[in-house]
């Protein structure tokens, strides 16, 4: 049974600020809350438990944040951060692109604050041709084209350039 009657003894008195609409990234299985400097390529919008008020209810070292929600269909979309991700203040380095026919790949950057990578063609003009979240396959198939790939951190810090690859057809 659900109710929103009270006890006038026990009315609430705070905002109750356990909810917030707020921004995160998804990396591999986790997700971590957004900061303001977070591209918004790489960010999603959601309803989310406050990051605060689940360290308050079960400390820091609580694993299980699924636990967090309710089974029940009107918390399906209600998204628990698992953590802040933090800042390592560098700029990424560059990642190293191969190419396989038109598809290329690239090993993860070895750096625990990259949300993901972006894919450059370049020519006479260069153009942001995708963004690919970390933890997705580390893979782009492009049209004939030169192509180059960075790293992006939580911060928006971009990396220099990966080594150029030329898809012929």
């Amino acid at each position: 049974m659900e109710t929103d009657i009270y006890n006038a003894k026990f009315v609430p008195s705070k905002t109750d600020d356990s909810l917030i609409n707020g921004r995160f990234v998804r990396v591999g299985d986790r997700n971590y809350l957004a900061s303001s400097s977070t591209p918004d390529d790489f960010a999603r919008n959601g309803l989310m438990l406050n990051p605060d008020f689940v360290s308050q209810l079960v400390g820091k070292n609580f694993k299980e944040t699924s636990q967090l929600i309710p089974h029940k269909e009107r918390w399906a979309n209600i998204m628990v951060p698992d953590a802040k991700m933090p800042e390592n203040g560098e700029v990424p380095s560059a990642p190293v692109l191969q190419l396989f026919g038109s598809t290329m790949t690239w090993p993860r950057v070895e750096e625990n604050d990259i949300i993901g990578y972006r894919v450059y063609q370049t020519g006479v003009t260069t153009t942001e041709v995708a963004s690919i979240p970390a933890g997705k396959g580390l893979s782009y198939t492009g049209s004939p084209g030169i192509y180059y790939i960075t790293a992006v951190d939580i911060s928006g810090n971009e990396s220099a350039a990966s080594n150029l690859v030329m898809v012929l057809q």
